[in-house]
């Protein structure tokens, strides 16, 4: 693979002899400028790796080259070495503070010419051509996230109609993917549900979400109790990641009226029931999932009835506010409910902006934590 140079001078005779001192060295394609003026072309019509600019030339001069090419996004990484006469020392200095990379004086002494020039292209080249790999894997790294949140994005369902409840989500990574994870199904007479959140970000957070997501569906197929399938996730976690990860989980089913609901350390759901216009007060919370090898799960039963809805969230939910010293807690989420609460039946992405607003303070913006909410509303 070859490097280009650009060589910038408005005496041929310097081009000339900048190009024989550089000659000993492989795969260089150069490249000439007479000014200041093709410079900026010769750079915008080839893909250039390294320029050396002499900074005293008539018309557009060796300055107005740095300050031109250093204010495009596009050239403003390209290494640029200046030059100018022995007594021209201010004139470098200006130069390095515009953004040059290096600088060498002439006329060239016998040192200059056998070693210092070789030597600076030689870094400067290595430099930017290292700079240009780590973009492009850089670039890679960003598509395939992109990737992976499109990918991601369709295993979460924004909303679903069933036999016995309608569900609507709304999940807000704060990374391109994150470790939140939700579902709603429907597993024979039993409606089934979940909201976890990992306790980390990224990559790695995303892949156990994906497991939880497995882990999950596979459960409700065997047990037929919430706290009996945390416990199950528990085992299973801890044995593949030793306490290095947890996350947080409400496992609940409904059945007929009865709704069964267990809490591995995760934030406090809202139950709320129409025929009595209030809030059911959930207290219990248990450990996180994957800390120990062996945790205790218990389980709470509440009776439900047609229009009663069920809010979960994760904590991403008031960690914004938090940043800023803006305390808000399930006490507040609970009054902000009963306020917006008519919105849920026409509306259901508009209550979430709501919330979001009022508790994350943002609204489809990037969060500094993941954030997921879910409404169940019995049919």
């Amino acid at each position: 693979m070859k490097n280009s140079i650009l060589i910038v001078d408005d005496i041929k005779l310097n081009r000339i002899q900048i190009k024989d001192v550089l000659k000993d060295m492989q795969g260089i394609e150069f490249y000439e400028a007479e000014d200041g003026f093709q410079a900026i072309k010769e750079v915008e019509d080839n893909d250039i790796d390294l320029i050396i600019l002499d900074l005293m030339m008539p018309g557009k001069d060796g300055f107005d080259v740095l300050r031109e090419l250093k204010s495009e996004v596009t050239f403003k990484d390209i290494p640029i070495i200046v030059y100018s006469g022995m007594d021209n020392i201010d004139s470098v200095n200006q130069a390095l503070e515009l953004g040059a990379y290096d600088f060498f004086s002439k006329p060239l002494t016998s040192e200059q010419i056998k070693f210092i020039v070789p030597v600076k292209v030689k870094n400067a080249l290595e430099s930017y051509v290292q700079r240009k790999a780590l973009m492009r894997l850089h670039e890679k790294t960003k598509l395939e996230l992109m990737l992976a949140n499109i990918l991601q994005q369709t295993l979460i369902a924004t909303s679903k109609q069933g036999p016995l409840v309608d569900m609507y989500g709304k999940y807000l990574p704060c990374d391109e993917i994150g470790g939140n994870f939700y579902e709603c199904v429907q597993f024979e007479d039993s409606t089934w549900f979940i909201m976890a959140d990992v306790s980390s970000h990224g990559v790695a957070a995303a892949m156990i979400a994906s497991m939880i997501k497995v882990d999950f569906n596979n459960s409700i197929k065997s047990l037929p109790c919430p706290a009996e399938i945390l416990q199950q996730m528990n085992g299973t976690f801890y044995s593949m990641m030793k306490g290095d990860y947890s996350f947080t989980a409400v496992v609940g089913r409904i059945q007929g009226n009865v709704l069964t609901l267990a809490n591995a350390g995760h934030s406090q759901p809202i139950v709320y029931t129409r025929k009595m216009d209030s809030i059911h007060s959930i207290h219990f919370k248990d450990n996180p999932l994957g800390l120990v090898e062996k945790a205790e799960y218990k389980s709470q039963k509440i009776i439900v009835a047609k229009e009663d809805i069920l809010f979960l969230y994760t904590d991403g939910l008031f960690n914004t506010r938090e940043l800023y010293n803006i305390e808000m807690n399930y006490q507040d989420l609970c009054s902000s409910f009963m306020t917006y609460k008519h919105i849920i039946q026409e509306n259901p992405e508009g209550f979430f902006t709501i919330m979001l607003r009022l508790f994350a303070g943002i609204a489809d913006e990037k969060a500094i934590d993941d954030i997921s909410m879910m409404l169940i509303k019995v049919r």
